[in-house]
């Protein structure tokens, strides 16, 4: 009988203690699976209530309502202009006619708080023929933004300002607004929104189904430039600035109106 060499001898437990932490390892992994299994919190009622609502979008409408009304105030441009030898005469001729318009302006009637100076400006005048550019003086020019809060006195008011001022004044920029614009934004947004939620009770009738409460209102962006400020309607009165001095200017306001754009996002019943 042959006797077994020291190495094949020390190669079987080796092997054994193999055996056995690769049969304790997989014991313990299915144990793992197990009671991780058991231990898992199982979806509820809520989790599914939640994916319902969110599937749930209701229904979006849109809408464009206005609100109509007569302007009740008017704004304009007066603008002077003088050229003269010197920057220094230019502009005191530029300010004595300016300081005679306000003047006049105040005594029919407008609110020195309702005066906005605009623009100043003093530059070299030239005149330009065949052999060149000449300079002749120079030219100071001042432009203030008049309002007028009530327009039953705007007619009143561009005469006497043109009068005051002669022919080194000139109007333009006539242009008629809402001192209660924001009650008429108001209106016009309620408007909206009832229009919006007629459009979702025709679309929801017509899928047989109800509409519910309102989810969200957005007002379109767009129309803080267009629609919530009145259209402007402007009138160069420049070339007549001369011709109706001392006369009433006829002002016909007519009518204007203001949009409002809503989108809103109803649910369904």
């Amino acid at each position: 009988m042959s006797e077994q060499s020291p190495r094949t001898s020390s190669v079987i437990p080796t092997l054994t203690c193999i055996g056995v932490l690769v049969i304790a390892l997989v014991a313990v992994f299915f144990v793992g699976a197990r009671v991780d299994h058991h231990d898992r919190p199982k979806p509820t009622n809520k989790s599914s209530a939640v994916t319902n609502a969110s599937v749930n979008l209701g229904v979006v409408t849109s809408a464009t309502a206005s609100a109509s009304a007569t302007p009740d105030q008017l704004s304009f441009a007066a603008a002077v202009a003088s050229t003269r030898s010197s920057t220094a005469a230019a502009l005191t001729e530029t300010n004595r006619v300016a300081a005679a318009i306000s003047a006049a302006a105040v005594k029919a009637g407008v609110a020195s708080k309702d005066f906005r100076t605009t623009g100043v400006s003093v530059e070299p005048a030239y005149s330009y023929t065949d052999s060149g550019q000449h300079l002749v003086g120079y030219r100071a020019a001042l432009r203030d933004t008049i309002m007028v809060r009530s327009i039953d006195k705007a007619g009143a008011t561009l005469g006497a300002v043109a009068s005051a001022g002669g022919n080194a004044v000139r109007i333009s920029n006539v242009t008629t607004s809402f001192s209660n614009r924001n009650g008429l934004i108001a209106e016009a947004r309620t408007a909206a929104v009832k229009k919006s939620k007629l459009a979702a009770e025709a679309l929801a009738g017509a899928a047989g189904r109800r509409v519910g409460t309102l989810v969200y209102v957005e007002e379109d962006p767009q129309d803080q430039g267009t629609g919530y400020y009145p259209q402007k309607d402007s009138l160069d009165l420049s070339a007549a600035s001369g011709s109706f001095a001392g006369t009433t200017t006829p002002i016909s306001p007519g009518s204007k109106s203001v949009s409002v754009t809503v989108q809103v996002r109803w649910s369904l019943k």
